[in-house]
């Protein structure tokens, strides 16, 4: 579009999330799917509060559907752990939510390290993390699809 970027998909509340997971609920009861987190960022700071509803929500409602979750971001042990106090900071929320998810993409997108063979990327420096054993074994332990 003459050199411009075309922005797709919309602003929605979590509550317009939830109506829609409930509305499709039949579907999402048959199908061997889950959910994915992506697009824009689902760990930034002012997105927390309603990312881990949501994540909540679907854990609680939907235990045995995958979850997903993309970020731009370098992920450390660190970043798995519950024993934090949230306090008054949303921004420990990340770790609830990086917890309850079952696989992280994490790292940027490097154009130079582009690799269409890999799945579920795009780059070879962005990890599929397996958030089960990295949080059992204390230790980021990438995810293996067999």
């Amino acid at each position: 579009i003459n050199g411009k970027s075309k922005v797709m998909g919309k602003d929605v509340t979590v509550a317009e999330v939830m109506e829609t997971v409930k509305r499709d609920l039949p579907y999402y009861r048959r199908s061997g799917g889950g959910i994915t987190l992506s697009g824009g960022h689902p760990l930034e700071y002012e997105n927390l509060p309603d990312v881990y509803e949501i994540v909540k929500y679907i854990r609680e409602h939907f235990p045995s559907k995958d979850i997903w979750l993309y970020t731009g971001w370098t992920l450390t042990i660190n970043d798995f752990n519950t024993d934090v106090d949230i306090g008054w900071d949303n921004g420990v929320l990340s770790n609830y939510i990086l917890s309850m998810c079952d696989v992280v993409v994490d790292g940027k997108f490097i154009e130079e390290l582009k690799d269409i063979t890999l799945r579920f990327r795009g780059s070879s420096n962005q990890r599929l993390i397996d958030v089960k054993k990295t949080i059992q074994e204390n230790n980021i332990v990438l995810w293996n699809e067999s």
